[in-house]
């Protein structure tokens, strides 16, 4: 929870003004509602026990004048609260999309992206911190005390007899508390379950029909909708059972007030006015554990929520890769590793590799599936990182460049490529701010993109679909390929991304090496580059 709390302390500190202005404004609102019993016992023992109606005129016009002023302090503090609420829950999400970004590969391993959503979502319940609801339950806790003070003035026996129920109360409350807080976690890790199967089910839609497992997949959503829904169902049930509890204690409190107030008025010891002003009191006296039901409710899901997002996200990234010192790369002379290690899961894929790769060279690396070509291309890239060894760049290790200077540098075309719901070109264009519009057009020539254009145009929407939907593999993989040369950087690297071109694509791009003085590293086993000069490093 600590970088959590830092955040929320540096937004505090920020916004200190509003902060500082809203609790003035409520604390003047409590203050204010504890005023109207002390009218009413005026109104009681002055006015209708006297029969002075102008005492009781006056009074009533006083009583509209506390409330009016009382419902514009909180319509005020409320509004700041607003705000406030919603600031902070945009800057939590901000800091976690940073962290999502800065992750590595390995924590989306058993994380579907409905999960990781849903548990984003959950964010949006922290602006109860900041919330009418919270602040009024820390008010009613002043009133308490006020009221307290009010009771003593006026019967201290009275006090007394009214405190002997109070430990009770707390202990009951502390009690609910711990229950319902297991309870909404339960209730969260369920929902973000069961989004997070809905969205996996949803991605893989194509192969789940066309191998006909529509009824098995209904089958898997049904049962992670029945725990969810159960896990609800018995989260309401405590809530209900909760709070009906508090509702009989509170109305034998009531009873109990009458019972010892009636005592004390028959013996004397309490007028009828005081009696109605102290029962008001008493009200406020409870206020703070009779209504923690409602408050906990809406706060307990903030507060696990927070929680809950600190162990995910914030917990998750080491702190001292956001606080790196970069060294500046103006370009990349030559790649080393150094004795890499990598592990996936326990398991280790990779065994004290070295390499290294000077300006201008053509490394084709071959190897088995699952013997970490693929991994070593995300260890530099600094997608995942190695266990054990080092990565040099220009001599420099790598820790101390920052990711975006490598990229700077760096064409790739990954194994798996994300194409978004628009254009041909607009996915080939895409984060790229300048380019040669030449360029493109000999790119999607020779990589038959035109075609793949034209027929999209024609069927009268030139969108390729959600992840390249209307598109098959090898398309998408010259969507990327496209993407990569059109940016034109010092170094290449295409991880399995020529696995289902056409033979006119395959020599486009022997053709296109062999024009370029670039380095290019291929992960690549099925074609045969080393007739263009490409060394085979092989992965055994």
């Amino acid at each position: 929870m600590t970088e959590v709390r830092r955040i929320i302390k540096a937004f505090v500190k920020k916004n200190i003004f509003k902060v500082v202005i809203s609790i003035i404004l409520f604390l003047i609102s409590a203050f204010i509602s504890v005023l109207p019993a002390k009218v009413y016992e005026h109104i009681i023992n002055q006015g209708f026990m006297k029969r002075n109606l102008n005492i009781v005129l006056i009074s009533c016009t006083l009583l509209i004048g506390i409330y009016i002023i009382r419902v514009l302090f909180s319509y005020l503090s409320n509004n700041y609260l607003i705000v406030l609420g919603n600031e902070l829950v945009a800057l939590i999400k901000e800091s976690i999309y940073e962290r999502l970004f800065i992750l590595d590969l390995n924590f989306y391993d058993d994380k579907e992206v409905g999960y990781i959503n849903a548990r984003v979502e959950e964010v949006s319940k922290i602006d109860a911190v900041f919330s009418n609801v919270s602040i009024s339950f820390f008010a009613s806790v002043l009133e308490c005390l006020f009221a307290i003070y009010i009771i003593f003035t006026m019967s201290i026996k009275f006090l007394i007899i009214l405190l002997i129920p109070m430990p009770f109360l707390m202990f009951v409350s502390y009690k609910a508390s711990k229950i319902m807080t297991e309870k909404f976690n339960t209730t969260l890790e369920s929902n973000a379950d069961y989004s997070g199967k809905i969205s996996e089910s949803l991605r893989g839609i194509e192969n789940i029909k066309s191998l006909g497992l529509e009824e098995d997949e209904k089958r898997k959503i049904s049962d992670y909708n029945k725990r969810t829904l159960e896990n609800v169902k018995s989260q309401a049930k405590d809530i209900n059972k909760f709070g009906s509890g508090m509702s009989v204690v509170g109305s034998i409190v009531s009873v109990f007030i009458y019972l010892i107030g009636g005592i004390l008025i028959i013996h004397d010891n309490l007028s009828i006015g005081s009696f109605i002003a102290i029962s008001i009191y008493a009200g406020k006296l409870y206020s703070p554990f009779l209504g923690y039901t409602g408050t906990y409710m809406l706060l307990a899901p903030a507060l696990v929520s927070l929680k809950r997002v600190s162990e995910l996200f914030f917990d998750s990234v080491p702190s001292e890769i956001l606080k790196e010192k970069y060294s500046k790369l103006s370009e990349i002379q030559t790649i080393e590793f150094k004795d890499i290690s990598i592990s996936y899961k326990g398991k280790e894929i990779l065994n004290n590799f070295s390499l290294k790769i000077n300006k201008g060279d053509r490394i084709q690396i071959v190897g088995e599936n699952g013997s970490g070509k693929s991994s070593l291309i995300k260890v530099l890239l600094k997608v995942i990182r190695p266990s054990k060894g080092e990565v040099y760049i220009n001599n420099i290790n790598y820790e101390l460049i920052s990711k975006e200077a490598i990229l700077k540098h760096i064409s790739y075309v990954p194994q798996k490529n994300f194409i978004f719901n628009k254009s041909v070109v607009e996915n080939v264009t895409y984060g790229i701010k300048d380019y040669s519009k030449e360029k493109l057009l000999s790119l999607l020539d020779g990589l038959g993109l035109s075609e793949l254009i034209e027929r999209l145009e024609q069927s009268g929407d030139d969108r390729v679909g959600e992840n390249g939907f209307k598109l098959s593999g090898g398309e998408i993989q010259k969507i990327a390929i496209a993407r990569a040369l059109l940016q034109d950087k010092e170094i290449f690297i295409f991880d399995e991304a020529t696995n289902n071109l056409d033979r006119k694509s395959i020599e486009f791009l022997k053709d296109y090496i062999m024009k370029t003085n670039k380095t290019w590293i291929l992960v690549d086993h099925q074609n045969d580059y080393t007739h263009l000069g490409f060394k085979i490093v092989n992965f055994k």
